[in-house]
């Protein structure tokens, strides 16, 4: 019984028993009554109220928050300028040349498409070719019984005769058509080699010609780039003089040659030039230097085209000409 009171006395205290010892054990006096020393294991440690409150009861009234980080430009504004400039130019080339390559497609599936057509004619007169020939081989088989029964069915003979004559007229009709019909894919697609042969030098393309600049020293510059030193006798082409011209039809075509939307025509060459079927030929363009003694102002770009058109459409390149101070 007096166990149990002491034992009840240490659970009632808690660890303010042994509030002043610093091991996991604690030594305490009972009163007289019980009279002895107990041992037993603190089961609650101890705090510091005070401090604890101190620790945990804040009021948080506003939370900050974090400042953006300040970029800095690292590359100097005017190189990054000119490289965002010559992104977005290289972006509309990309763009233009994308929807050119488009229509070029569109206009090499329907060359496809025309050239399938043109197969699936030609099998359907093999087709009619092979049934002409059949029936001529029993119109043949026909003639022989008749031949051998020539008494009894005459006019039968005859008839049938005049019926083999017919389908080998038609046979030979056949043939032909054939034959011309071979001759159309095989000219379609002479055009469509010869086109995209072109197109992959890097040529531009119209209605019925392709037309590149031979020399191109520097993508980046007009198609037609001239730079001119005023102290120089001449100056120099950096892209050109040479225009390689080629017919890509199967028919003689004229293409005239100008420039436009220029504030000085100083570029001269053939305006008219006849090109024979799938002909290709390179003009040499000139600089008109006269004109030059009418300019008033140095150190100025005179740009424009260079239009190459014929019956059935145009394809135009651009020329710039750089006039130097000195």
């Amino acid at each position: 019984m007096e166990f149990e009171l002491i034992k009840k006395s240490l659970q009632d205290s808690g660890s303010f028993a042994a509030r002043d010892k610093n091991t996991p054990y604690f030594e305490t006096s009972v009163n007289n009554a019980k009279g002895g020393f107990v041992y037993a294991p603190s089961k609650k440690r101890v705090y510091n109220t005070d401090e604890l409150k101190k620790a945990i009861d804040v009021s948080v009234f506003e939370l900050i928050p974090e400042g953006e980080e300040t970029e800095l430009d690292l590359v100097p504004r005017p190189i990054y300028n000119e490289v965002t400039r010559s992104l977005e130019l290289a972006n509309e080339t990309i763009a233009s040349q994308s929807v050119e390559i488009g229509n070029l497609q569109s206009q090499v599936s329907e060359l496809t498409s025309i050239s399938a057509s043109l197969d699936v004619q030609l099998d359907n007169e093999r087709l009619l070719r092979v049934t002409a020939e059949s029936n001529s081989e029993q119109l043949r088989k026909q003639f022989a019984l008749v031949n051998d029964t020539l008494q009894t069915s005459l006019q039968r003979s005859v008839l049938e005769g005049i019926d083999r004559t017919s389908l080998q007229a038609r046979n030979e009709g056949q043939s032909a058509t054939v034959q011309s019909l071979s001759k159309q894919v095989d000219s379609l697609t002479q055009q469509l080699n010869g086109k995209n042969a072109r197109l992959a030098e890097g040529a531009k393309a119209g209605a019925d010609i392709t037309a590149r600049v031979v020399e191109k020293s520097d993508a980046k510059l007009a198609d037609l780039y001239f730079d001119y030193k005023n102290k120089s006798a001449s100056g120099t082409w950096l892209n050109g003089p040479t225009v390689e011209l080629f017919n890509t039809t199967l028919e003689d075509v004229t293409v005239n040659m100008k420039m436009k939307n220029a504030n000085l025509v100083w570029i001269n060459g053939p305006s008219i030039i006849t090109l024979k079927p799938q002909e290709k030929v390179d003009i040499t363009l000139q600089v008109d230097y006269p004109k030059f003694n009418g300019i008033s102002s140095k150190g100025e770009n005179y740009g424009g085209s260079v239009v190459f058109s014929t019956p059935n459409g145009e394809l135009s390149f651009t020329a710039n000409m750089w006039r130097h101070k000195k």
